[in-house]
């Protein structure tokens, strides 16, 4: 039984006390482990003299990879889970995403990419898996890794965009907290692209701003909608339709947003619906992502591009309409 006073909840103001205390220790191990590998990232860049502006190539550009896979295999470790099947499968994706990048850049560019994979990792390791069941962070990873194979001409900007593009709209608190003094006095949002900004550059930080989906209930209780309307879902997910629309006309943003976007619906068609409830989760998210799925075919259909992932979202889309009906 609550103990109460005066109309107040003492046990419900110590548990919230507790969650606060502990998400801040949280956050300040995040920001401790975040700055011991800041210091192991400079000690590799030291060991190659990679120095920002000048172009490194050689027979030290394989050692430089293989030191830095080990640096990002041991982040991994730190957490704990580098045992498990699953993340047994993230380190060898892991080496197959540094195989096909590393051709690709200098080490000035390598040194920046494999920066904001290490932040990736600390950010999300212990970010709640995805409903299929994998790690999170396997999901950044092959954005990344799809926006590469679709790069004409290699973008180091764009690449590491694919790498943090769920790390501000998921992982503020932890961007502001590694900000420090620099985000004090801000909201969590705006020191977490002040960090990425300063470590990353200006157009990273604005690519991941519009990658990054607005809070649509903030947006719809600003209207006076509210979630007991009966049409709340439908007015949000027109929301989230529109904010994807304007996005995806920035040509940062577009092949970021659609290997995202593709990663989200490509078990759809196969989501498990063995239940009332499966098939209720199931009937909720194509209402969600069919008229994106609409959207982005319209969109790389009307310039020419993609035209490969053009025809899976075009077969997909069939599929989840003929399903509705």
């Amino acid at each position: 039984m609550n103990e109460r006073s005066g109309g107040m909840d003492y046990e419900a103001i110590a548990n919230e006390e507790k969650e606060i205390a502990a998400k801040k220790l949280e956050l300040e191990k995040a920001a401790e482990m975040w700055g011991d590998t800041e210091k192991k990232i400079d000690i590799v860049i030291n060991k190659y003299e990679i120095e920002p502006g000048v172009e490194n190539e050689g027979a030290n550009h394989s050692e430089f990879d293989r030191d830095m896979s080990e640096l990002m295999l041991a982040q991994l470790r730190n957490f704990g889970k580098f045992s498990t099947e699953q993340f047994t499968e993230v380190s060898q994706n892991l080496d197959s995403f540094i195989e096909r990048v590393s051709p690709k850049f200098h080490e000035k560019d390598l040194r920046e990419i494999y920066d904001a994979l290490l932040l990736m990792m600390t950010l999300h390791i212990d970010q709640k898996d995805r409903l299929e069941g994998t790690p999170y962070v396997s999901h950044p990873l092959f954005v990344a890794h799809r926006v590469i194979e679709m790069q004409g001409t290699p973008d180091k900007e764009v690449l590491i965009s694919a790498i943090l593009h769920d790390s501000v709209e998921d992982q503020a608190d932890k961007l502001a907290e590694f900000a420090g003094e620099e985000g004090k006095g801000l909201s969590e949002i705006d020191a977490a692209y002040i960090e990425i900004e300063n470590k990353y550059g200006k157009r990273v930080s604005e690519t991941l701003s519009k990658l990054s989906n607005p809070d649509f209930d903030a947006i719809l209780a600003e209207q006076g909608i509210t979630k007991e309307m009966p049409n709340y879902a439908e007015m949000k997910n027109t929301l989230y339709k529109d904010h994807v629309a304007e996005a995806i006309e920035d040509l940062d943003v577009l092949p970021i947003k659609l290997a995202d976007f593709s990663e989200n619906t490509s078990r759809l068609a196969d989501f498990p619906v063995d239940s009332e409830a499966g098939s209720k989760q199931r009937e909720k998210l194509i209402k969600k992502y069919l008229p994106v799925m609409k959207v982005f075919i319209d969109r790389l259909e009307r310039d020419g591009l993609y035209p490969e992932d053009r025809e899976i979202l075009e077969n997909r889309y069939e599929k989840l309409a003929n399903a509705q009906m």
